[in-house]
């Protein structure tokens, strides 16, 4: 027996504007779109998004849902799930979900869990999903104080990113998603790690080219570089070890303590992040797997997007030995 799974990731502009056509074609054969969408999002979004359907002439169920850290849990995923058949949902009517990384991953393993299997189309409003959470086929909650104990393997059949949403995100979510950036530069690809630096603290200003500059050609050129490189090299990395068999994960940079600290602390999951790239890039040199100035170039970057490099909860030393010896 063998399983074919396929999927489909665009980067798009102007999605919701009723002349661009891709959600319309992609709903009108179905005769209707029920949507899943996190709560910020909606507050900000849900008026334009009925808009493009009604201009459309498509009937839209909006399902509104819970999108912060701490709605993560496996009764979110319940809700969603009781939301799901009490709409008559269908096996085969892909869901749209829209929104950030958790209700990516909630909403997509809610999808996973009713009836088995059913698709859903992932419509990116932050960086996190945009170039990590929203094409990945892993979904998830977390349970018991871990980090996505509990999920499914199920990528969306289409993701859909749109750089234009990022303008509605605040500084500290734009950092939150740059580090998720940074990540599958420091090992991945050393021509994004170079467009990042190039680009500068200017990418948290003008939220990744969608506020100020709309005339400057370049900078817009370089956003969307850094959007197509970040993105193609976590598809690579995932999509090559679809099932997790090994452990030779680059888009895992990042991961390895920070899972056991960043629930306790408090912490953003991209300044967690963050902290653990550093912590990582700093044992890297005294092994001297890095030189001391590419050490200074990683830390440098990542201040220069003003994350976080330390956070005293990683002084709690049984913490992260615990956090070091789950990730084995």
């Amino acid at each position: 027996m063998s399983t074919t799974i396929t999927t489909t990731i665009k980067i798009t502009r102007k999605i919701l504007d009723p002349s661009n056509k891709l959600l319309a074609d992609y709903y009108r054969p179905l005769g209707r779109c029920v949507a899943v969408i996190d709560d910020k999002v909606a507050a900000i979004y849900s008026d334009t998004l009925q808009k493009y359907f009604d201009a459309n002439n498509i009937p839209l169920i909006q399902l509104i849902h819970g999108g912060n850290e701490i709605d993560k849990d496996i009764r979110s995923v319940e809700k969603i799930l009781i939301d799901l058949k009490n709409n008559g949902v269908a096996r085969n009517e892909p869901v749209l979900v829209m929104g950030g990384g958790v209700i990516a991953d909630t909403a997509g393993f809610a999808t996973a869990l009713y009836h088995r299997n059913t698709p859903y189309v992932m419509l990116c409003t932050s960086i996190v999903t945009g170039i990590d959470a929203g094409p990945s086929p892993r979904t998830c909650c977390d349970g018991f104080g871990f980090k996505n104990l509990y999920g499914a393997y199920h990528p969306p059949v289409l993701t859909l990113t749109d750089r234009s949403f990022w303008n509605s995100l605040h500084e500290g979510w734009i950092r939150h998603g740059i580090a998720e950036i940074i990540k599958m530069a420091c090992v991945k690809d050393l021509s994004l790690f170079e467009l990042v630096e190039k680009a500068g603290p200017r990418l948290i200003r003008t939220k990744f080219g969608t506020e100020g500059c709309d005339d400057d050609a370049e900078f817009q050129d370089l956003c969307d570089a850094i959007i197509g490189k970040a993105m193609e090299g976590y598809v690579r990395a995932e999509y090559g070890n679809l099932w997790e068999t090994h452990q030779a994960r680059p888009h895992a940079f990042g991961h390895t303590w920070s899972p056991g600290y960043e629930l306790p602390a408090g912490m953003l999951h991209g300044h967690a992040v963050a902290t653990c790239m550093g912590y990582g890039s700093y044992l890297a040199y005294i092994r001297e797997w890095i030189t001391k100035a590419e050490l200074e170039r990683i830390f440098k970057l990542i201040s220069d997007m003003e994350l976080s490099l330390w956070h005293d909860i990683m002084d709690n030393h049984d913490l992260v030995a615990a956090a070091n010896k789950k990730a084995h």
